[in-house]
C-alpha cells in the first residue's frame, strides 16, 4: 500500500511503529537487479518497515514496474516514491527521499544488486542498534558475484574497516575517522533523526558520497556500534564508482565532507590531528605518504598490520536463504 508520511500506519486496527525505512537508491538501474533486491526485502520477517524508492533523474525509473511487481507479491508494507526530475547527485536525491518520506526510526540505504542476507537481517541489525543506542551502526557484508545462470557465489576480498581492532567508542574515532578505515555505504545503518540533520549539512557541498556522513557523525561524538553478523550481500566490481573519473569525484566529496566535519566539531586540536593523519591520503607522492605514516606511529602500525595481516571479507553465506531467494 502507498501511504503518506505518518509515523504509524494501521493493519487490522493495530498501530504499528515503523522501525526502519529502507531507501532503494537508483540511477539508470537494471530491472533484474531491482527485482532481486526487492525479493531480498520481501523475504524479511519480524520487523515493520517501509520501502522508499528514490530515483536520481533516470529516463526509465521503473516505478510502475516496481509497484506492479510488489502488488503481485502481495506486499503489505508502506511504499513511497521520490523522483528527481534531473540528475542532482546521490546526496540530494537521498536527502529529498529522507526529508519527504522517511518515518522509520532507522535508515538503511540499498541499491539494485545489493541484497539483504537472511530473513531476519533487518530485524536483527535494527534491534542491535536500538539496544546499543547507536546513532550509526555498522555490519559485516558478504561480497558476491553472479554468473549467467543467476547463481550467487561469495568472493573473498581484502576489506575495511578492520573491525577486529575496534574495541570501544574511542577506536571508532581513531580508526574509522583518523585512519580513514571506512565502510561502504551498504554496510551502514543510521538513526533517522540524526541522519536528517547531518545529511542536510551535505546538501550543496557533497554530491555523491553520502556514506561520508558516518565519519562526520563519529567525529562529532555520535555513538557508533558494530554488528558482527553479515546482514548484506554486496555485488563486487559492478558500480560506476569503480572508474578513475568516479575516484576523483569521490576524492572531491571526501574533501567537501571533511570541511563539513570540521564545522560540526569545533575542537581544533582534534581536527589538527585528523589533518596530519590524512593530508596525503590521495597524493601520488609516495615519499610524502610514507613520511606522513612515519610521523604518526599509531597510523603507521595500523597500516603495517593491515598490509601484513589484512582483514578478509566474510564468507559465511546462508545457502538455504540464497536458495530461497533464487526460487522466490
Amino acid at each position: 500500500m502507498e501511504v503518506g508520511t505518518n509515523q504509524k500506519y494501521r493493519i487490522a486496527n493495530i498501530d504499528i511503529i515503523m522501525r526502519v525505512s529502507v531507501i532503494l537508491q537508483m540511477y539508470h538501474p537494471n530491472w533484474d537487479k531491482i527485482r532481486l533486491t526487492l525479493d531480498s526485502i520481501l523475504l524479511q520477517t519480524g520487523i515493520d518497515y517501509e520501502l522508499i524508492v528514490s530515483d536520481d533523474g533516470s529516463e526509465t525509473d521503473y516505478f510502475d514496474d516496481i509497484r506492479d511487481y510488489l502488488n503481485s507479491r502481495e506486499y503489505k508494507h508502506p511504499l513511497k516514491f521520490a523522483k528527481c526530475l534531473s540528475n542532482v547527485g546521490t546526496v540530494k536525491a537521498l536527502h529529498n527521499a529522507l526529508m519527504q518520506h522517511a518515518t522509520g526510526e532507522y535508515i538503511r540505504f540499498i541499491s539494485p544488486g545489493d541484497l539483504l542476507h537472511g530473513n531476519t537481517a533487518l530485524r536483527d541489525w535494527v534491534n542491535f542498534a536500538r539496544e546499543q543506542e547507536a546513532v550509526v551502526a555498522f555490519t559485516e557484508l558478504i561480497y558476491y558475484q553472479m554468473n549467467e545462470s543467476k547463481e550467487i557465489t561469495p568472493v573473498q576480498q581484502w576489506v575495511s574497516p578492520q573491525y577486529n581492532r575496534y574495541k570501544n567508542q574511542a577506536d571508532f574515532l581513531k580508526h574509522y575517522v583518523m585512519y580513514n578505515d571506512v565502510s561502504i555505504g551498504f554496510g551502514i545503518l543510521y538513526r533517522t533523526t540524526e541522519l536528517k540533520r547531518y545529511l542536510s549539512a551535505f546538501v550543496d557541498r557533497v554530491k555523491y558520497a553520502e556514506d561520508n556522513v558516518a565519519r562526520v557523525m563519529i567525529f562529532a561524538g555520535e555513538k557508533a556500534a558494530y554488528y558482527p553478523k553479515p546482514t548484506g550481500l554486496y555485488e563486487v566490481d559492478t558500480g560506476i564508482s569503480t572508474s578513475d573519473v568516479w575516484r576523483q569525484r569521490l576524492i572531491n566529496d571526501w574533501n567537501a565532507s571533511t570541511a563539513v566535519m570540521r564545522r560540526m566539531n569545533p575542537d581544533e586540536g582534534l581536527y589538527n590531528y585528523f589533518y596530519q593523519a590524512n593530508r596525503y591520503n590521495f597524493s601520488n607522492n609516495m615519499i610524502k605518504k610514507v613520511l606522513s605514516y612515519i610521523s604518526m606511529p599509531g597510523k603507521f602500525i595500523w597500516y603495517v598490520l593491515d598490509t601484513v595481516k589484512p582483514r578478509m571479507s566474510c564468507m559465511d553465506i546462508d545457502m538455504e536463504y540464497i536458495n530461497e531467494l533464487r526460487d522466490y
